[in-house]
């Protein structure tokens, strides 16, 4: 079992609007019995990013939490795919998969007779 828990194991960016910055959080907490160090790797993608950590802890204690704030941010509609991962002093490694795509309205009509 891993040191760690995510939630929510993904963040999807559904729906976005091209140009505008989106922003999701991930909560982080040590779910082990042991203080464990925490280190966040960013992200490949220029479209995503790890803005924020919300606490600056080096360690997190049994049953402490971080907030992670990922933006995302682009000017072209199309599926955008990325990760970040956390690694744990444990040895343990956590992927967390980024997902954005856009959504399209569309107009449903019916012809009944």
């Amino acid at each position: 079992m891993p040191a760690v828990a995510c939630f929510p194991a993904s963040v999807h960016f559904g729906g976005f609007k091209p140009g505008a910055e989106h922003v999701a959080s991930v909560r982080i907490t040590n779910v082990s019995s042991e203080t464990v160090k925490v280190d966040i790797l960013p992200t490949a993608s220029e479209h995503f990013n790890v803005v924020e950590v919300q606490k600056q802890m080096p360690k997190l204690a049994p049953g402490i939490s971080e907030i992670v704030t990922i933006a995302f941010n682009s000017e072209t509609v199309k599926y955008f795919y990325d990760f970040f991962r956390i690694k744990c002093s444990t040895g343990d490694e956590l992927q967390i998969d980024l997902h954005a795509y856009p959504v399209r309205a569309f107009r449903l009509r019916f012809d009944i007779a």
